[in-house]
């Protein structure tokens, strides 16, 4: 997976990763997906959140 986000970005310097993952996610994961994400060149990454209702 690292290598093909890696050439994505390489092919688009404007990529934008934004991660959205439940309550019940392992925060773990999360992280790890994240750090991933880094390795692999993504600068531009965010978390989208739900307001609760």
């Amino acid at each position: 997976m690292q290598g093909r986000i890696a050439q994505l970005v390489a092919e688009r310097k404007d990529t934008q990763v934004f991660i959205r993952a439940d309550d019940k996610a392992d925060y773990g994961r999360v992280v790890a997906a994240m750090a991933a994400l880094q390795r692999s060149g993504v600068t531009r990454l965010g978390l989208v959140t739900e307001a609760q209702q």
